[in-house]
């Protein structure tokens, strides 16, 4: 486990809390691209444990019976609109499809986060420094 100011980033069902109200509960909706397009369902949500909020999107996609499903993490900041059944996000499913894909060894790596931070444009939620021990990684070159 990462060890930071901020908390570890663990699962919302591995704290033990709920979402107060049931209907804010994102868990089991359909994610869509800017382009209106599915991108996938948000398995999970992903919070930061201390300061006790959402951080990412668990998000699988494609497959057929659980074979050839890909997971990743979508940062909440890319959310633009919230429907009781669709969350849409500013990205397109192309850029959702390129992002860095889940490990499940990896759900409290700070470098991690902060690649999927930098594949989307972003900075992450610690700021613009990483917190001691962990690496930045600069963000591919989108020219």
């Amino acid at each position: 486990m990462a060890d930071n100011e901020h908390g570890h980033l663990v699962r919302l069902r591995s704290t033990g809390q709920t979402i107060l109200d049931p209907k804010d509960d994102l868990r089991r909706r359909t994610v869509t691209d800017v382009g209106g397009e599915e991108v996938g369902q948000i398995t999970a949500l992903i919070v930061d444990d201390k300061e006790r909020k959402v951080r990412f999107l668990q998000v699988a996609s494609g497959g057929f019976l659980g074979f050839g499903r890909r997971t990743t993490f979508i940062p909440v900041e890319t959310i633009r609109d919230i429907s009781p059944i669709v969350v849409h996000i500013d990205r397109t499913g192309q850029h959702v499809a390129s992002a860095p894909t889940y490990d499940p060894e990896f759900i409290d790596d700070l470098a991690l986060f902060a690649h999927i931070y930098g594949h989307y444009d972003l900075a992450p939620y610690w700021g613009a420094h990483p917190p001691d021990g962990v690496t930045k990684i600069t963000p591919p070159d989108r020219g």
